[in-house]
């Protein structure tokens, strides 16, 4: 991959298993779309979002994401992951609205685009990135330059979520999200310390 300018975040394309960065509708790609539908809901522990008529991004289910791709109408599918540079436990983010953010970037690149799943992805652990996958159908493959435009989107992304965690800093969802975040950090704590007790223990019993 081309070296990223300061203003670009790594945006991925997922290969199928033959190493296709996008598949063709007419070749079988529903099936791979929707298993992609299937890893970004994972088991409904993460929510899917889908734009509706007017654009808006909507809290839609799997079944209802694999049924936009039996319906879908366009030529090529891909799966794209959308990536930032902050930790989980960095910054707060409204899902909700990373999701709009996604799809309007993929339509504001290809408004052709039929979007059929977009779901954000954090580590409860605060130690993964924040990032967003999406899946959609095109009628043309994605040309090079429209990637970069997708990084250059990314950044975006980051730049809006560190800017609105600030200006949100004191709102109910993030003192909930920072209580929350507080709440795990002292369970690991515990949970290390347990460990070294343990440890010590069968030291002292060894002896």
């Amino acid at each position: 991959m081309a070296r990223l300018k300061h203003n670009q975040r790594v945006v991925k394309s997922v290969p199928d298993r033959a190493g296709n960065v996008y598949s063709k509708t007419a070749g079988g790609a529903g099936q791979r779309t929707k298993a992609a539908v299937r890893y970004m809901d994972k088991h409904e522990e993460n929510q899917l979002y889908a734009p509706d008529q007017t654009g808006e991004v909507k809290e839609v289910n799997r079944y209802e994401a694999e049924e936009r791709v039996d319906n879908t109408s366009s030529k090529y599918q891909q799966h794209v992951v959308f990536t930032t540079e902050l930790k989980s436990g960095e910054a707060y983010v409204d899902e909700r609205e990373y999701a709009q953010q996604v799809a309007d970037s993929v339509r504001g690149v290809r408004p052709d685009a039929d979007i059929y799943a977009v779901s954000v992805h954090t580590d409860k652990e605060g130690e993964g990135h924040i990032h967003a996958h999406v899946t959609f159908g095109t009628d043309t493959t994605i040309r090079r330059e429209e990637l970069n435009q997708f990084r250059e989107e990314a950044y975006q992304h980051e730049r809006h979520i560190r800017e609105h965690g600030q200006d949100r800093e004191h709102s109910p969802e993030v003192r909930d999200w920072m209580r929350e975040r507080s709440e795990q950090e002292r369970a690991q704590q515990e949970a290390a310390r347990q460990l070294r007790g343990r440890q010590q223990d069968e030291l002292d019993h060894g002896r």
